[in-house]
């Protein structure tokens, strides 16, 4: 029968990875900040269809990488960005626009936390 057991330096070996994982992570979140502040000045203006899928495309990255690595809440911020901007995008005339920068703004203070307390 095999043994399944992870050794104590092999335990720390995949603590050490995870930990430059997330690390490496936060140092995305930094440039994705940019990106999403960018993003935020163009969509409160008509016909911005690309900058809301690139936005959906970001909150999406986030979403997943952010909860997989145990950043939930802000991955949660993402999440609901992501669904808001596809809600837009379906139903364009029924929608909120304004929901969408609001859930932005949420994930930009979300995303600063974040970044804050990884530096600690």
């Amino acid at each position: 029968m095999p043994d399944n057991s992870v050794s104590l330096s092999g335990r720390r070996d995949l603590h050490a990875v995870l930990e430059q994982v997330r690390i490496d992570f936060v140092q995305r979140l930094k440039i994705q900040l940019r990106q999403l502040q960018s993003i935020r000045a163009q969509i409160v203006t008509p016909g911005c269809d690309d900058d809301l899928r690139e936005l959906e495309f970001i909150a999406h990255k986030i979403n997943g990488l952010a909860k997989t690595l145990g950043f939930q809440s802000l991955g949660d911020a993402a999440e609901s960005l992501e669904v808001a901007i596809a809600s837009l995008e379906l139903h364009p005339r029924v929608s909120d626009p304004s929901e969408v920068v609001r859930l932005l703004d949420a994930l930009v203070l979300k995303i600063r936390t974040t970044c804050a307390g990884a530096q600690d």
